[in-house]
């Protein structure tokens, strides 16, 4: 109860509902906040310690990252992985640009050995496609791929490049929180361009936006004809229309968190 009141200080949000079962090698998991993640403890084989994970809605959802690096500081918490995302919403970086980068040897390293690298192509079906630069096994993997698409916006140009690290053969120091677009720029010598400004209210409404679209047209097709019916058949108002079938609440694309702090 003591270790739920910090991280609710820490990171705005705290344990919630028990999973009733372990969590990678751990004994006991929790969700953490509004499944934000998962909180996991207790077994032989972690050496005294407990695991967070945190998703991107989560990391969204943090108000104040200067209390969740105090925390982690405080208990001598090491991050074993984090990634790290630049979203070019109007697509001038977009995936053909990462694949000549790629293909002309330029995410290659320091000591010349160019990474592998994968595409998974949707045939220009609209689905998005997506490009692997290297191995998580390796501790660094990147992806490109078309967010927009994958969201369901089939023209959209948006594009998120994201590298994955571990800390496997390296440390990650807690100063990334603050740092995110430095360490991303950083993580290939081709992605100095990165900007280290990045806004999160503009990848947060461009989510929702698409979201609305989707969720649009999805109603439309399933529940059209019967709003059709309800209006001009049975002489339902719109007021009754929204009155008979709104449900309070948000729709998961729809969700909206709060704008969080960058610096402490």
């Amino acid at each position: 109860m003591i270790l739920d009141q910090e991280l609710r200080q820490s990171f705005g949000f705290g344990l919630t509902e028990c999973r009733h079962r372990g969590h990678l090698n751990y004994e006991q998991s929790w969700v953490f906040g509004d499944n934000y993640g998962f909180f996991a403890t207790g077994g032989k084989s972690v050496g005294g310690t407990s695991f967070v994970s945190i998703s991107g809605k989560g990391c969204h959802a943090i108000q104040h990252w200067g209390k969740v690096h105090d925390f982690i500081a405080r208990y001598k918490g090491r991050i074993t992985r984090i990634d790290l995302a630049y979203d070019d919403l109007e697509g001038l970086c977009d995936l053909e640009f990462a694949l000549r980068l790629y293909t002309s040897g330029q995410f290659a390293t320091n000591a010349g050995r160019p990474p592998s690298g994968q595409l998974i192509d949707d045939f220009d079906s609209g689905h998005g496609k997506t490009l692997y630069i290297g191995n998580r096994k390796n501790g660094k993997l990147l992806r490109v791929y078309e967010k927009g698409k994958q969201l369901g916006d089939p023209a959209s140009p948006w594009t998120r490049w994201e590298v994955e690290l571990h800390n496997k053969d390296r440390e990650i120091p807690l100063r990334i929180i603050f740092e995110p677009g430095r360490f991303l720029a950083g993580s290939y010598p081709c992605m100095d361009w990165v900007s280290s400004n990045q806004s999160r209210i503009k990848t947060v409404q461009a989510t929702a936006r698409i979201g609305l679209d989707v969720l649009l047209k999805h109603c439309s097709r399933s529940y059209g004809k019967l709003i059709w019916v309800m209006q001009h058949v049975l002489d339902y108002t719109p007021e009754q229309i929204v009155q008979a079938l709104a449900v309070e609440g948000y729709p998961e694309r729809l969700y909206l968190p709060p704008v969080a702090e960058s610096h402490p």
